[in-house]
């Protein structure tokens, strides 16, 4: 198997059990499997350092976890290396749009959240961890005076999260959680942000990454690196965007090949005469276009199109 320089993970219902409200077993092994080979592991999440960092407590230390989508990262010490915040006049205008429009509204800081302007939808939030709770903050709505949050979380529908996008334009985002709630972030910050700044810090580039997500908003990360995978319970857009990249993969794969629907490439052999070497050609251009691992659920349009292509193949266990 070739070998990724670093593996991306988003953390809830990718490694972490909502319904247990526990990390996955295995996953905390693959963790520890990836570390002892030199992989770097970063996890990227929309939680908050106090929840993000709980999978300390399993007996492993992620090499960074990039939180807040991306305003707060971490190193493998549980140490802030780097941050953005929410200016005190743009927290003031949000938080008044905010009351005036009936939107839920949550400031993430990152020893405590603070619940500003409530909704019942935030429960998801408060009952996510069994300490969770612990770390919200109910009865103080001027914290932003103090110091400056990291982001945040609305509560209101996909509609009324829309009309907010287009008030506060290339200020701050918006990014559908479910119906009934959003991450909030400053304009230009996201996971992908903070992935790239950890992996410009490590001289990684994203075709030298594998990337896990169940949810919207791990959709940009999924697209840049070199092998994405949607979790089985994530979200319907997620699963097809990952779907329709692999499609287009097989789709070039096909075209360098000459096979498929369309009239006979002149670069086509005959299956009759075919060789070693052109299963060797196969075997590379198969490589350069999809990496070389392949999810289960595609091994059997691989080897169709290898049956049907080259006459022969040969399945090299990983």
């Amino acid at each position: 198997m070739k070998k990724y320089r670093a593996a991306i993970f988003d953390i809830d219902d990718t490694l972490y059990d909502s319904k247990t409200k526990t990390f996955i077993n295995s996953s905390i092994e693959g963790i520890k499997k990836l570390q002892e080979n030199k992989v770097k592991v970063i996890l990227a999440t929309g939680r908050p350092p106090q929840t993000a960092s709980a999978i300390f407590q399993y007996g492993v230390k992620p090499d960074y976890i990039v939180c807040v989508n991306g305003h707060i990262i971490l190193n493998e010490d549980n140490q802030i290396i780097h941050q953005c915040t929410f200016s005190k006049d743009l927290v003031n205008r949000i938080y008044q749009y905010c009351l005036e429009n009936d939107i839920g509204l949550l400031w993430k800081y990152p020893d405590l959240t603070y619940e500003y302007i409530h909704k019942d939808v935030f429960n998801n939030f408060y009952y996510k961890t069994k300490d969770s709770i612990k770390k919200v903050v109910f009865d103080i709505k001027d914290e932003h005076k103090r110091r400056c949050p990291n982001g945040g979380c609305l509560g209101c529908s996909s509609k009324k999260a829309d009309v907010f996008n287009a008030h506060f334009a290339r200020e701050a985002v918006a990014i559908k959680i479910d119906e009934l709630s959003s991450d909030l972030l400053l304009y230009g910050v996201n996971k992908l942000s903070g992935v790239k700044t950890v992996l410009e810090k490590e001289k990684i580039g994203f075709h030298q990454c594998i990337g896990f997500g169940d949810n919207n908003n791990d959709l940009e990360i999924l697209s840049e690196v070199k092998t994405s995978v949607a979790v089985g319970n994530g979200s319907e857009q997620l699963k097809q965007k990952v779907a329709e990249r692999w499609d287009a993969r097989i789709s070039l794969l096909k075209e360098a090949l000459g096979i498929g629907e369309t009239e006979t490439s002149e670069t086509e052999v005959p299956e009759a005469e075919m060789t070693q070497v052109d299963i060797n050609k196969f075997n590379a251009k198969f490589e350069f276009y999809t990496g070389d691992e392949v999810s289960a659920e595609n091994v059997k349009t691989l080897l169709n199109i290898a049956k049907n292509s080259l006459g022969s193949y040969e399945i090299t266990p990983i």
